[in-house]
């Protein structure tokens, strides 16, 4: 089955890994090395990207190849042995590090750059965006806005805010 797994990507075939039988440790940085009990003799070197980052963050990971064709999906993460969960969750987690806005203090203009004073489920933060293209709107009302410094905010949804933070992004919508 690793020919199965590995060699030629299928367009539009998805192959679901048993979770059971995937076995995942570290790699170098944003890799790590996957291999099956049974079915992969030798360990392939992939990355696992969520397959949906923010409506279904915890199933169906994807592991990519170093040639980023897909050698199989894991659908539910929490299946697989407590080592290769963990070593998959930290790598997601550091990958996918995507604080969630809950409260925007103050945006201040300056000379076309906005700096966003918020507090985030990973604590208060300031940062500073360019301008109202780096605010984009994407699936089923969710806003990422991304900083000067390339970082991604989360607002899961405009309703969810509070009526002040709500005014303020309106200026910037």
């Amino acid at each position: 089955m690793s020919d199965t797994l590995h060699t030629t990507p299928r367009p539009n075939y998805l192959v679901l890994l048993d979770p059971e039988r995937v076995r995942l440790v570290k790699d170098r940085p944003g890799w790590l090395l996957f291999s099956m009990d049974g079915e992969v003799d030798d360990p392939i070197r992939v990355k696992p990207v969520r397959t949906f980052p923010l409506t279904d963050p915890e199933h169906y990971i994807s592991l990519l190849d170093e040639e980023e064709d897909e050698v199989g999906v894991i659908e539910d993460p929490r299946k697989l042995e407590s080592k290769s969960r963990r070593v998959l969750r930290s790598l997601l987690e550091h990958t996918y590090f995507l604080p969630i806005i809950q409260k925007i203090n103050r945006i201040i203009e300056d000379y076309g750059v906005y700096r966003w004073e918020v507090e985030t489920n990973k604590g208060e933060k300031t940062f500073e965006v360019r301008g109202r293209d780096d605010v984009h709107f994407v699936a089923n009302g969710h806003i990422i806005i991304r900083d000067i410094d390339g970082n991604r905010y989360h607002v899961p949804s405009l309703g969810r805010l509070d009526a002040d933070s709500r005014t303020m992004m309106d200026i910037l919508l």
